[in-house]
């Protein structure tokens, strides 16, 4: 009986032997095959020397299932749940081999001030590194550079007491606006940036409001915190202030107003208050609707009250069709509907 059972065992290591030399890397097949022959019995061979980690392939190796195992009965059973795995042989690498100095690359990080990003921290294009790579959102001025470089001149003139309680300089507000609207703004288009800047640097309040400048800084400081650390701290104070905002005035109708509601609930979803991000949300698509921006019929468009006058036409449809694209974006992650029908403005 103890013969029989010997041999089941060696018939059973011999299967897996026979599995490990067709699926292993074609070295450690080979490995393998020299420890057969040095060992007394097949199962010997079966017990792999430890490789130091450096050594081992960067990926596990994919053992096909013998068919007496578990692991083969469920693949059978539930071939969803348990699909077949195919062997898969990738070139070794050695970790080591990943490591370089930054002097390889032509390239030696500098430490930039917290305010200036100087030209020549950049690579010289003489280097004979990566040089040539130099994107425009990264160059001086789109994250704290010199006020020259704005992505509008007029943003130097930028007097942010008019809009906030919030301490904050007028040079670190305007970079964090100048970083929003070439970075941010591109994709979510919640207003006409134009327009925007045009009256947020004059202090008029057509197309610009003390809720809709503390909305959007307290979205945009998130984003440029990594830049300016202290701009995470700002981002909180500048949502508890437009909050306040939202609660304390009377919500008119406005087209800056539907515009703060989503940066609102853009903020607060990044400080984890997803309740009222979904409320500011909400509240933004119904005052929308109401104003003709977005799902409703063409008789109730808000083109019926822009009367063709140019400046509202180009402010309104940035906000009906920034607000509805964003939304159908958040609807598409959560499945639900929330627009009926698109805008009918331009």
């Amino acid at each position: 009986m103890e013969s029989l059972r010997r041999e089941n065992d060696n018939l059973k290591s011999s299967a897996e032997i026979v599995d490990q030399l067709k699926s292993l890397p074609e070295q450690d097949a080979l490995d393998l095959l020299d420890r057969l022959r040095e060992a007394a019995e097949p199962s010997d061979a079966l017990t792999l020397h430890e490789k130091p980690i450096a050594e081992r392939s960067t990926a596990p190796q994919l053992v096909a299932p013998t068919q007496s195992s578990l692991e083969f009965e469920l693949m059978i059973r539930h071939p969803i749940s348990y699909p077949t795995l195919i062997s898969t042989e990738l070139p070794f690498r050695n970790p080591e081999h990943l490591l370089c100095s930054a002097g390889t690359l032509g390239f030696i990080p500098a430490r930039r001030s917290r305010r200036t990003a100087k030209v020549s921290d950049a690579p010289d294009s003489s280097s004979g590194g990566t040089s040539a790579f130099r994107s425009e959102f990264s160059s001086e001025g789109v994250f704290g550079g010199p006020t020259s470089s704005f992505c509008d001149p007029s943003l130097r003139h930028l007097q942010m007491r008019k809009w906030t309680k919030v301490p904050i300089t007028d040079e670190l507000a305007a970079n964090v606006i100048s970083s929003y609207l070439q970075i941010d703004h591109p994709l979510l288009g919640l207003f006409d940036a134009d327009l925007f800047v045009k009256d947020l640097v004059s202090g008029q309040q057509y197309f610009c409001s003390s809720l809709l400048v503390n909305a959007l800084l307290s979205w945009a400081c998130q984003s440029y915190s990594h830049v300016e650390p202290e701009t995470a701290a700002m981002s909180l104070l500048f949502f508890e202030e437009a909050e306040a905002l939202w609660f304390q005035e009377p919500r008119v109708e406005l087209l800056t107003t539907v515009s703060a509601s989503q940066f609102l609930s853009l903020a607060a979803s990044c400080h984890g208050r997803e309740t009222q991000s979904v409320a500011f949300l909400k509240e933004g698509i119904h005052m929308g609707r109401r104003m003709g921006l977005f799902g409703v019929p063409a008789a109730g468009s808000a083109q019926q009250w822009l009367d063709d006058h140019t400046d509202w036409v180009k402010a309104a449809s940035h906000t009906a069709w920034g607000v509805f694209c964003w939304v159908t974006f958040r609807c598409l992650h959560f499945q639900t509907g929330q627009i009926e029908s698109p805008p009918h403005l331009p």
